[in-house]
């Protein structure tokens, strides 16, 4: 009878060996699951975060870029625009000289 009892009793802690075992299996690999987890969430909110700076910095390119070309294009037209009195400027000179000579000599 107490072999039986010492063999039950073999039996039983091994059961309860490979249940132990089996937690602390199944614990690691949720633990490692959840590192695995985090990692990766990690990578994809640097992406997200690499991603949205490199959107503002084409946002704020742009913008820059636009502002030059306006700041260009008004140097430009005030160019022209005095470029074009200078001309109307000499035109009307003309204008009076004509209109002068013509007072003069008819």
């Amino acid at each position: 009878v107490t072999n039986l009892m010492v063999q039950q009793n073999l039996v039983v802690v091994k059961k309860l060996m490979v249940q132990q075992k089996l937690v602390a299996l199944s614990k690691l690999m949720m633990q490692q699951n959840l590192v695995v987890l985090s990692k990766l969430m990690v990578q994809q909110k640097l992406v997200a975060l690499s991603k949205l700076m490199v959107q503002q910095k084409l946002v704020a390119l742009s913008k820059l870029m636009m502002q030059q070309k306006l700041v260009l294009a008004t140097k430009i037209l005030m160019k022209t625009n005095l470029v074009m009195m200078q001309r109307n400027q000499v035109t009307a000179r003309k204008r009076k000289m004509l209109v002068k000579a013509v007072k003069l000599y008819p």
